[in-house]
């Protein structure tokens, strides 16, 4: 008997772990694409959160599925997905049995699911735009769903079977939102950007009753008071008012202002005493009795819903949903991991921490192996363009857009801010720490780059020249020598290991992002037809061409630690990340998962790990590595001996010679003059193969002939000797 009980236990054990639930952490890795090991940030959220009529749950849509969570704890208790694209609205059935959701722009349809089971029951189809909105009857019997952008129409469906009962027209854009009556006998859909109306139908019917005019822009909400004899509007964009109707006769009761943003969403309190708004501003409260303003809560909100017994109240907004008491209007919970869309990620150099900078304006910093938000950096008036640590994992660099170009400094141990440094005058779209950590480099759309000094945070140079598209993206060289700069007028490398600071190479083939190579020898380019250029870093020649099927343009790109991988994201509406064989220069493998734009990408740097983040406020960790290269695939040449370009030229009056060697060499330069003239031998003697480009390493001549006399002005002649090979390159002295 105690053998039986003791399998018992341990059985329920076993099935309690086994339960999505169970931990905090669980929740990162429901539903994960194929490929992926765990997911960071729930997706923002995107449409109207709904109490269950129990008030046990809440769901919240979002721009990966449906979250449903435990009311009492906070907790997510399951995950719906199925949606192709964002959900934009949802809805709970009266009995609380079924829960509807609505997909955006590419989905168009609306899913019903078991609330139990978590299951999807069936799809409903025939939008032919996104669906914006939807609402149950009282009985639950019917479903009522609104189109928008090119689809005008309200759709009613049968709950039961899943049949398209009648489709109502009279709206003349996209139908924003809709709402029943109380009894029932009555919806209401508000109207969009081009449409800015209230529409009243019959439902049994299925006859326009009237239309209610008088809002400037969209109506995002419409909700009917618990007595059924007053209709309120929520006024969006530019028209930041709430409108009271009276439902029997349509004319206008009351105009509520206060919010100095657009109205998202708006809700009765089940006593029909309190009407509460949300818009990114605030939560209003308003006196219905009375129609007038009570009191403000200093939290701004996409939606807003009252429970069913009127003592709580729920606000989400894009990174959040927080849980009041209705009464004392004190938060009593938060729901956190919903993230705005995110822009830019970095790892840590050990690894352990992920930070990501999204447009809500914060820093946030993640444990990779628990999936939580560990510290939130907090400094940044505007979105976060970009973050970057430093070599030793000590400092975190964040750049500011917009309205806050600045670029902060900050201790990853204690989280808090070091110095701010001040200097652009546009977005900074980048920021990169040399290899030594010394020197962080920052690049905005001003069109210039500033060099910094870490220690003391002094403004060390800029770097400018003649371009008028601005800048994208940064990178030094492994060495620390090279500071590449990429954007719409090309590739710029400087040598800034002297001053002045010198252009080492220049690529003018436009890019959207760029990236070099690890082991120092590959660049590679996106540009904006969604091609990937390589190139060789020594000689400046392309090595190869990334074509994929689209022609959105390339938004991100990364090479893996060991440079044989490079990853890219598109643009627009391309979702996907494409791995490719830099060898090859073939496509690898296709990583789908994320619902919106992937914005960033980068490599761990143990190896092990491709982070990519994306606009749907998710990040994903896929396994590296994923794929081998492609079988049969033409190899480029390897590296060849070459003798490049000296710098400066023209010079004044010393100068280096670059070049690189395929394999061991004897090495001599001979610099003659115009006509042919030997005046000067350097005999550089045995060197292994590899890249020789800096200043360190590259061969110097100080103007000078043999016996130690500067030379004149003029043109003259270089010629490199290495083993069998020979060239010769022009140079020019000017004084």
């Amino acid at each position: 008997m105690k053998t039986i009980q003791l399998s018992i236990v341990i059985l329920l054990l076993i099935s309690t772990l086994l339960l999505p639930n169970t931990s905090a952490k669980d929740y990162t890795l429901w539903h994960l694409p194929k490929e992926a090991k765990a997911r960071i940030g729930k997706g923002w959220t995107s449409g109207n959160i709904a109490f269950s009529p129990d008030d046990s749950l809440l769901a919240v849509p979002s721009a990966i599925g449906t979250w449903i969570y435990d009311v009492q704890t906070g907790k997510a208790v399951n995950l719906l997905t199925g949606h192709i694209d964002v959900v934009s609205s949802l809805a709970f059935s009266p009995d609380g049995k079924v829960i509807a959701t609505s997909g955006s722009y590419d989905d168009k349809t609306v899913r019903l699911w078991d609330v139990t089971t978590g299951t999807h029951k069936m799809t409903l189809t025939g939008h032919t735009g996104r669906v914006n909105s939807v609402a149950f009857s009282l009985d639950g019997q019917t479903l009522a769903s609104t189109g928008g952008y090119k689809d005008y129409t309200v759709r009613l469906w049968d709950v039961e079977t899943g049949t398209h009962k009648i489709t109502l027209f009279g709206h003349v854009g996209g139908v924003e939102s809709v709402v029943f009556s109380p009894d029932g006998k009555i919806l209401a859909t508000g109207g969009g950007f081009d449409d800015k109306t209230i529409q009243m139908w019959d439902v049994e019917a299925g006859t326009h009753k009237m239309s209610l005019i008088g809002h400037t822009s969209l109506i995002n909400g419409v909700a009917f008071s618990p007595d059924g004899q007053t209709l309120a509007s929520a006024g969006g964009w530019i028209d930041t008012t709430i409108r009271l109707w009276n439902v029997a006769t349509g004319e206008l009761k009351a105009t509520l202002t206060g919010h100095t943003q657009g109205v998202h969403s708006i809700a009765f309190s089940p006593n029909g005493k309190v009407l509460v708004s949300g818009s990114s501003d605030t939560i209003c409260f308003w006196d219905i009795t009375s129609n007038t303003y009570i009191t403000t809560l200093a939290e701004g909100a996409g939606s807003v819903v009252f429970s069913s017994d009127g003592s709580q109240l729920a606000s989400s907004s894009g990174d959040g949903v927080i849980l009041w008491d209705a009464v004392s209007l004190q938060q009593r919970l938060t729901i956190s991991g919903h993230l705005s869309s995110v822009s830019t990620i970095a790892f840590s150099p050990d690894s352990r921490t992920l930070a990501s900078g999204s447009w809500d304006r914060k820093v946030r910093l993640w444990n990779i192996a628990t999936g939580n938000n560990s510290t939130i950096l907090i400094g940044h008036i505007s979105g976060i363009a970009s973050v970057n640590f430093s070599p030793d994992g000590q400092t975190l660099a964040s750049a500011g857009s917009w309205d806050d170009p600045t670029v902060r400094l900050w201790d990853t141990t204690t989280g808090t801010h070091k110095t701010t440094l001040i200097g652009h005058r546009s977005t900074v779209t980048d920021v990169a720490f040399s290899p030594d950590g010394k020197t962080l480099a920052s690049v905005s759309r001003d069109r210039k780059v500033c060099l910094w000094d870490v220690a003391t945070g002094y403004h060390q140079a800029t770097l400018t020249w003649n371009n008028t598209s601005g800048m994208s993206s940064l990178v030094f060289s492994p060495d620390g020598h090279i500071l590449g700069v990429g954007d719409r007028s090309g590739i710029r490398l400087w040598d800034i290991t002297d001053r002045p600071y010198q252009t080492r190479w220049t690529a003018h083939t436009p890019v959207e992002s760029f990236a070099y190579s690890p082991d120092g020898q590959t660049l590679a380019g996106g540009k904006r037809d969604g091609t990937i250029i390589l190139w060789d870093v020594i000689s400046g020649e392309e090595k190869g061409t990334l074509t994929g099927p689209v022609d959105y343009a390339v938004g991100s790109v990364a090479f893996s630690n060991d440079s044989c991988t490079l990853a890219s994201t598109g643009w627009h509406k391309d979702t996907t990340i494409r791995l490719w064989d830099v060898a090859t220069a073939s496509h690898k493998l296709t990583l789908t998962g994320h619902t919106e734009r992937v914005t960033n990408l980068t490599f761990g740097p143990d190896g092990k790990t491709l982070a990519s983040a994306s606009r749907d406020g998710t990040i994903l960790l896929w396994e590296y590595p994923l794929a081998q290269p492609t079988a049969g695939a033409p190899v480029l040449p390897r590296r060849k001996t070459a003798m490049l370009q000296n710098y400066p030229n023209p010079f004044n009056p010393e100068t280096w010679i670059p070049y690189q060697l395929a394999e061991p060499a004897e090495v001599t330069i001979r610099i003659y003059t115009a006509n042919g003239i030997l005046i000067r031998t350097l005999a550089v003697g045995h060197r292994p193969a590899g890249s020789y480009l800096y200043r360190h390493d590259a061969i110097y001549w100080d103007g000078k002939n043999e016996i130690g006399e500067p030379v004149a002005s003029g043109v003259y002649f270089y010629t490199l000797s290495a083993g069998n090979f020979m060239a010769t390159r022009k140079m020019l002295i000017r004084k």
